[in-house]
């Protein structure tokens, strides 16, 4: 079962009219009860404060199909696991939050991966929105759960 079927979205992927930035490189959700889920398997290799207006964040670092995958949410208000930890994707990692620079409480969530030569990748750029940004690229979470859960 995917949790974040049941999220209503409420920002996009992509190119959007934002005061912050124009691209958006990851969804925004509205919580329904305020659980953030990994939205990837593997360990996680952050959860801190950090960047975007002192955040709370927890990245979850995964594998599928011999390519890594970081699965990165936002604005978290408590963050639910350590540095280390093994979460599935649909293990609850944070309470969503509105930490750092936003408008209000919500789930920010994007998957990124720097193996740009990836036969992995290069297909599910061609199934899935994404976008190049440097020496990695973003992908949409829903499409990306629904596709790597199916393998």
């Amino acid at each position: 079962m995917n949790p974040y079927l049941n999220l209503h979205p409420t920002s996009p992927f992509g190119e959007r009219t934002n005061p912050i930035s124009g691209f958006h490189p990851g969804c925004d959700y509205r919580p329904v009860d305020k659980k953030t889920y990994a939205g990837i398997s593997g360990i996680v290799t952050r959860a801190e404060r950090g960047s975007h207006g002192e955040v709370f964040f927890v990245q979850v670092q995964g594998k599928i199909k011999d390519t890594i995958f970081y699965a990165n949410s936002y604005h978290n208000e408590n963050n639910f696991v350590q540095k280390g930890e093994s979460v599935s994707f649909d293990t609850v990692v944070a309470e969503s939050g509105a930490t750092g620079i936003t408008t209000g409480i919500h789930i920010h969530h994007e998957i990124r991966s720097y193996n740009l030569s990836s036969p992995f990748i290069k297909k599910l750029m061609g199934l899935i929105p994404s976008h190049i940004e440097g020496n990695h690229v973003f992908l949409t979470l829903i499409n990306f759960i629904n596709i790597s859960i199916v393998k």
